[in-house]
């Protein structure tokens, strides 16, 4: 069975930064059999509800993601998006006040295997605040590694917050994490916290994305490439209420495809990390 490395718990100011270490730093290989695995729920009215996708014994979680299926409502949004070692586990809800339909969520995990002293987790909670927007980073030590995949979730889950974004930056150094109180508003402290899955370098690794003006977007990996982890949202600065309602990295793992509940001024981004 595949084993993480063990984890080492730094203080950073008010958060908290936790950093799995990794103990080695030579190129990792091309990573084999690398697929996507999906979990989906029922269907109902329910105002919240958590899934998560398992990768079989032997294998580990590098990215995922996850679907809200509200009948093109655009109302229910992504709280959660995490790996956790061989599961990646999602979480939605919906806006405060409720929404009148019924609705599903999916979740997403790209599995693969490779050594464990070549991949590590890294995790950072900021200090809550009740500022409207929030926004955290973590990366992943400075030992050689690059940022593979970007996981977030927010504190509290009242329908009146939702995750805005959830990526890597384009040289796989941070993975960035933000998410907005909804127009309702919402009185009390609350946090968001980043995760990031760090890898030695493989062969091709690289981070593209596709930015447009709208709710929709669709990136695709370089021909001879594939989808080892997935991301999007709008900005790190506050544009207003707009929430992330799916990264859907494709069955062939060839391209991501993210929505969101309204386009956000500025522009959205799909994003995917890709490798041989």
């Amino acid at each position: 069975m595949r084993r993480w490395p063990t984890v080492a718990a730094l203080l950073l100011g008010a958060g908290v930064l936790v950093v799995v270490q990794l103990h080695a730093v030579r190129p990792a290989a091309a990573v084999p059999g690398i697929f996507r695995v999906a979990a989906t729920s029922a269907r109902s009215s329910l105002s919240t509800r958590t899934v998560e996708a398992s990768c079989p014994d032997g294998t580990g979680v590098f990215g995922g993601g996850a679907r809200v299926d509200d009948g093109g409502a655009r109302k229910v949004m992504l709280t959660q998006l995490n790996p956790f070692g061989r599961l990646y586990r999602a979480a939605a809800i919906e806006p405060a006040g409720g929404f009148s339909g019924t609705w599903t969520l999916t979740a997403y995990a790209i599995c693969g295997s490779v050594p464990s002293d070549q991949m590590a987790l890294s995790s950072f909670q900021e200090a809550p605040s009740s500022d409207t927007f929030h926004a955290a980073f973590t990366d992943c030590g400075g030992v050689g590694h690059q940022v593979l995949s970007a996981g977030g979730a927010v504190s509290v889950l009242n329908g009146r917050i939702g995750l805005h974004l959830v990526r890597p930056d384009g040289f796989l150094t941070i993975a960035r994490v933000a998410a907005r109180e909804t127009a309702a508003g919402y009185s009390g402290d609350w946090a968001v916290s980043a995760h990031a899955v760090c890898i030695l370098p493989i062969p091709g690794l690289r981070s593209v994305g596709q930015v447009v003006d709208g709710s929709t977007a669709t990136v695709v990996c370089p021909a001879g490439t594939r989808v080892h982890g997935a991301g999007g949202g709008g900005s790190l600065s506050d544009v207003g209420p707009s929430f992330l309602q799916s990264i859907v990295p494709s069955s062939d793992l060839t391209s991501v495809r993210v929505t969101m509940t309204s386009a956000p001024p500025g522009g959205m981004v799909a994003q995917a990390t890709c490798a041989d």
